[in-house]
């Protein structure tokens, strides 16, 4: 889905958010993602100054992405079905946007668990690719403010 993301994301801050919307739904789920996906993904969507670019390391830690809102071990996903974004700062080749995302929980849309996340992306190759995120507007803010995605998977 990321890969997917960047082939199609035009040279625009749209295009940095729909990368980066596909890289958060795809880093935060459980069961996490396979040792092949991880590895196209270390390969190919992260940016060369990224802080952290081992993410089988990292997953191998056995993170709660759901920030405690899911129980360790418990399938989860995030989708944009009710989420939201919006743009924080935008040049060229550098966009950083939050992303408010619902969590579907063993397969069902939880009507009021909400999370947000601001990432950062960088032009660089010829695709966005992730540099870092992190947590910096409350999801009730990121909510407030936020525009609604168009459709939501």
């Amino acid at each position: 889905m990321v890969l997917a993301a960047q082939e199609a994301a035009p040279h625009s801050s749209n295009g940095a958010i729909e990368v980066a919307t596909a890289f958060v739904r795809w880093l935060n789920q459980y069961p996490y993602p396979n040792e092949t996906d991880i590895a196209a993904i270390e390969a190919d969507g992260i940016a060369s100054n990224a802080p952290t670019k081992d993410l089988a390391s990292f997953f191998a830690g056995g993170p709660n992405l759901s920030g405690g809102l899911v129980a360790d071990n418990t399938d989860y996903y995030l989708s944009t079905l009710p989420g939201v974004y919006h743009l924080e700062a935008s040049a060229p080749d550098d966009v950083t946007a939050s992303i408010g995302t619902a969590l579907a929980i063993d397969g069902e849309l939880s009507p009021t668990l909400k999370g947000s996340i601001t990432v950062t992306m960088k032009w660089e190759g010829g695709s966005w690719k992730f540099v870092s995120s992190e947590g910096t507007r409350s999801t009730e803010e990121l909510y407030s403010i936020g525009q609604p995605f168009s459709g939501g998977c």
